[in-house]
């Protein structure tokens, strides 16, 4: 027969603009960068590539400003697609300073002196119009270096001031600015043991912003990092070195979720079609993240006694199975919940190593009966697959589940935000940037979100089917 048409396509959405504000955000960030650095060290043959360039832009830096090198060049200079904003300078200045200090050029941060003092309303009603211009400035400055941008990457915290206030407006000055580049906000919630006290509300005001100008949040919670550390982590570890492996696992969701377009793979996943398969209704765009495996890459099973008496689980390496078995556990979920007992709405699993298109087929169908979709999407899984191993152990998963059980995390901050509310305890401080109505359209906003995901489990919402098709699983 006639040879088949060939077909020009448009570039494939590619670059992801990396924006990270406050202090969490910046650690988390700096988590991130060396942990993809690192990867793409191992794998470059020494030429600027696809894959490379969806993080990294390669210059000549011996130019100023320093000129930009092709695809297909030697690699020169890296520079960070990255824009680092905190209104104290501590977390960013130490970045620049660090040993990736390089991978960003000055011009690519916003500072301040004075912070946020753990007050929403101070970065949001602030520091927000004072830095917005010059920040959408720098974001567009860097969608320009792009061929074919696809996603920008916010990095926050809900907990404190400017992680929520300003990462929040940053949020929806983007959407305004920028409307057809997705959104995708990964935020550190605050636990009930959270040592900010106005972080209920600083997180109540920042939810109502996510929910409105994010296309998908990956929530992960304080307390559930923590916990994973404390159970996995090595006994002897000091504080800071608890809050650096926290702050790794956080960095570790953004880069197993955007391997598959960082290297090749079976099963190349682009977080537009994260998005699109993974939220089938407005509003409800919530992905909570579980991984597996934890813990050191050899070590013998059981449980050794730290000193102090403290247990600490080793994991002996863990096999293909137990990986998918792993990922719907409680123990192995970022944000504190059993997944398992709510409605899945959609899934994604995201595997690295040599983990094939025939494990997926297997494995995926013992997920399935432990889950309940709705009979919209009885498939129910997006997968995705880099052939590249993560820094951590030869094989392993992310999981992004869309699921009902995300309104128990969001209705446990909603009661901790009345608690002081009802004594109106800290207001005051809030009174200077912003109304008090705000308090209420906030609180109702996450009510609504809390009663979607409510109405989905209880099956009210059987008859609505979802605005955008849901693609069957890529296998």
């Amino acid at each position: 027969g006639p040879p088949a048409p060939v077909e020009v396509s448009a570039p494939m959405p590619r670059e992801l603009v990396t924006i990270q504000v406050g202090q969490c955000g910046n650690q988390v960030g700096k988590a991130f960068w060396l942990r993809v650095l690192a990867e793409h060290a191992r794998q470059s043959a020494g030429i600027y590539d696809e894959a490379l360039s969806s993080f990294f832009r390669n210059v000549d830096a011996r130019f100023e400003p320093a000129s930009e090198l092709p695809l297909g060049s030697p690699l020169s200079s890296l520079r960070a697609r990255a824009l680092l904003i905190d209104m104290e300078e501590g977390p960013v200045s130490e970045m620049l300073r660090s040993d990736i200090g390089e991978l960003f050029d000055s011009a690519q941060s916003i500072t301040d002196v004075s912070g946020s003092g753990n007050n929403f309303a101070h970065g949001f009603g602030y520091y927000g119009p004072r830095y917005g211009a010059e920040i959408l400035e720098q974001a567009r400055r860097a969608l320009e270096e792009c061929d074919s941008p696809q996603s920008f990457l916010l990095l926050h915290s809900l907990g404190g001031g400017t992680g929520s206030g300003l990462g929040s407006f940053v949020l929806g000055a983007l959407e305004d600015a920028f409307p057809e580049i997705y959104r995708l906000d990964c935020c550190v919630m605050p636990s009930a043991e959270d040592d900010v006290v106005t972080s209920p509300y600083n997180a109540l005001l920042g939810l109502r912003e996510l929910g409105e100008h994010a296309d998908a949040v990956l929530p992960l919670e304080n307390g559930a990092l923590a916990g994973i550390v404390e159970r996995y982590g090595s006994p002897d570890a000091d504080k800071a070195q608890g809050f650096a492996r926290m702050n790794d696992l956080a960095g570790r969701v953004i880069s197993d979720l955007t391997s598959s377009m960082r290297f090749p793979g079976d099963l190349n996943v682009d977080l537009n079609e994260v998005t699109t398969n993974l939220v089938p209704f407005p509003r409800m765009q919530f992905l909570m993240c579980s991984l597996s495996p934890f813990g050191s890459k050899a070590a013998p099973k059981g449980r050794r006694r730290a000193p102090g008496g403290r247990d600490v689980a080793v994991q002996r390496p863990r096999s293909i199975r137990e990986i998918f078995q792993d990922v719907l556990q409680p123990y192995h979920q970022l944000v504190q919940e059993d997944i398992r007992a709510s409605r899945m709405l959609a899934c994604g699993l995201f595997a690295r190593g040599p983990i094939t298109i025939s494990d997926f087929n297997l494995h995926v169908k013992g997920l399935q009966k432990q889950l309940r979709f709705p009979y919209w999407n009885v498939e129910g899984f997006k997968v995705g697959q880099c052939s590249v191993p993560s820094m951590d152990s030869p094989q392993s998963l992310l999981c992004l589940s869309n699921s009902c059980a995300i309104r128990h995390p969001l209705q446990r901050m909603r009661d901790r935000f009345d608690t002081l509310w009802k004594r109106k305890a800290m207001v005051h401080h809030y009174d200077q940037y912003m109304d008090r109505e705000s308090f209420l359209h906030a609180a109702t906003s996450v009510d609504d979100i809390i009663q979607r995901y409510g109405d989905m489990e209880r099956g009210a919402s059987d008859q609505a089917m979802p605005e955008i098709p849901l693609f069957k699983a890529a296998f």
